[in-house]
């Protein structure tokens, strides 16, 4: 099975980021992004081990290697760590299935 999880900023950018767990307990990650930089970060990623799922933020593989990639602001490395959980049952899917859309609205 995959997880994957769609990001859209009105008129600004589109990501598509996919988690599939395979046999050996590492997770395949793959973006398909309007942004260059959210790409060769999954290309970069290419795969992640479960038990590094709950490193902390600063020894997290994905955080890491997000740090100089992308911008300070990008939710994508937040939404792979959310989709290797969701993947490997450290979050449960049906938590995502029932509320599939999360809001950020900007109020000035």
């Amino acid at each position: 099975m995959t997880t994957t999880f769609t990001i859209t900023f009105e008129r600004k950018c589109f990501s598509r980021i996919t988690a599939e767990l395979e046999r050996n307990d590492q997770i395949r990650i793959s973006i398909a992004s309007t942004c260059p930089s959210a790409e060769l970060l999954g290309k970069r990623i290419n795969k992640i081990k479960k038990k590094d799922l709950l490193k902390p933020i600063h020894e997290n593989p994905v955080c890491i290697t997000a740090s100089d990639m992308v911008c300070t602001a990008c939710v994508i490395p937040l939404v792979i760590v959310n989709a290797c959980w969701v993947e490997t049952k450290l979050i449960p899917r049906s938590m995502f299935e029932q509320h599939s859309t999360i809001t950020i609205k900007f109020e000035s």
